[in-house]
């Protein structure tokens, strides 16, 4: 799922909004003033583009093209070219290049009006920066779990609820099977004719109960890898009560931001408890 970076629109705006008020001040300078004029020498404004007026026009273009590349914007894609225009000058008046950064920002509004923008949350986006950092561990210990895990907080930022969940549930399927070579259980021969997926979280739990209640304990060493993996045992319980029974078959009324933040929590600290060695 690609989403706008708003970052791009807001720094674009800034600098449109800089060159418009900062242009209303300078060009009328230039047009009440003779070129000897004592005040324009005072106020250092002159006709042609300063070194700090062409960094900022190349912010303009910069940031116009890559914002153009998330969104169809016809009339401003024309009017940042013709703004690209002038990088190819040595000598540009002040004024061309503030007609042309207008034109960019009153075409870049007209044409915003018709876009139907979202903007997520901030509380879920910090929520879910906050858990994205948490899981790097578990990146690195399982890579196969990052591109659903990332999908998952993404959808759920989104109110994309349901498709959070199928995200979780692909990286949770992951992560059992990791499991389950952690413990020595082959679930799959346990439930032969299955994949893992089409198991309910009664059938998984019930496979690996005995061998996690088994587990050598004579050493610290083996007393502390019990426990991690009792830990990982019981965020699956967690995970069980939160999606509802049976596994891959969500409820018809989906799940709410409440109900897919506990699914993404349980997976994440399962994850947590499993990266570790």
């Amino acid at each position: 799922m690609n989403t706008l970076p708003l970052y791009l629109l807001y720094n674009l705006i800034f600098h449109l909004v800089a060159v418009e008020r900062d242009g209303e001040f300078r060009v009328s300078v230039l047009r009440l003033s003779s070129p000897n004029d004592a005040a324009r020498k005072v106020l250092n404004v002159g006709p042609s583009l300063r070194d700090e007026d062409r960094r900022v026009m190349e912010v303009i273009i910069l940031t116009g093209r890559q914002l153009l590349s998330y969104l169809e914007l016809p009339a401003t894609e024309i009017a940042v070219m013709y703004l690209n225009e002038l990088t190819n000058k040595t000598d540009v008046h002040y004024e061309d290049f503030v007609a042309r950064a207008r034109a960019i920002h009153s075409a870049l509004w007209r044409e915003l009006a018709a876009v139907t923008s979202y903007l997520p949350s901030a509380e879920k986006v910090a929520t879910a920066s906050k858990i994205r950092i948490e899981c790097e561990a578990s990146f690195v210990a399982m890579p196969a779990v990052k591109t659903d895990i990332l999908a998952g907080l993404q959808c759920w930022v989104l109110d994309q609820n349901d498709a959070s969940v199928f995200h979780m549930m692909r990286a949770m399927e992951i992560g059992v099977q990791e499991f389950a070579k952690r413990i020595g259980v082959k679930i799959v021969q346990v439930n032969p004719g299955k994949h893992v997926r089409e198991l309910t979280w009664g059938q998984i739990l019930n496979a690996m109960s005995g061998p996690i209640n088994a587990l050598p304990q004579g050493t610290i060493k083996q007393k502390r890898r019990a426990e991690r993996l009792k830990a990982a045992h019981s965020y699956l319980y967690g995970v069980k009560d939160a999606w509802r029974n049976p596994s891959m078959h969500p409820r018809a009324s989906g799940y709410n931001d409440a109900e897919n933040l506990d699914i993404i929590n349980q997976v994440r600290a399962f994850l947590r408890e499993l990266s570790q060695k």
